[in-house]
């Protein structure tokens, strides 16, 4: 995993990604490990299916919280709030059968805003953008 500054590699993490069928169709153990200087970081949660037809899951982290993602087009995606900063975050089968995973974030508290406004004769919505405030991203590869 890496975890970036601006035009740089701030920190490298080593990552893991453990899925696992449990006892039925529709969950799966979900492990994330992190191997941070030595020490290994385990968070072990659940995958449950939701809705397949639709492409909705939902990760237990066994802790009262509960994200929902969705799989769409090859990409496991999802979008949360945590305390003041807006998480997305993917999962993508590359053409290699490599699964690449990536993090962006975001102080939801400051934003630009713009529109609201008449221009012409069309109304102008109000577009809040965010500062990129954080990004990282892990290649996995399958180990049998």
């Amino acid at each position: 995993l890496e975890i970036y500054a601006v035009d740089s590699v701030r920190m490298q993490v080593n990552m893991k990604l453990k899925i696992q069928p449990i006892a039925s169709d529709s969950l799966y153990s979900w492990t994330i490990i992190y191997n941070i200087k030595g020490k290994e970081d385990i968070r072990e949660y659940e995958l449950k299916i939701v809705e397949a037809k639709t492409g909705h899951y939902q990760i237990d982290e066994k802790n009262s919280i509960i994200i929902d993602g969705y799989y769409k087009n090859k990409v496991f995606t999802s979008f949360f709030k945590v305390m003041d900063n807006f998480i997305i975050a993917t999962y993508t089968m590359n053409d290699t059968n490599q699964l690449v995973f990536e993090i962006i974030s975001s102080n939801a508290k400051e934003s630009n805003t713009t529109g609201d406004r008449k221009v012409a004769d069309e109304d102008i919505p109000e577009i809040f953008s965010y500062k990129v405030t954080g990004r990282q991203k892990a290649v996995l590869h399958k180990i049998e």
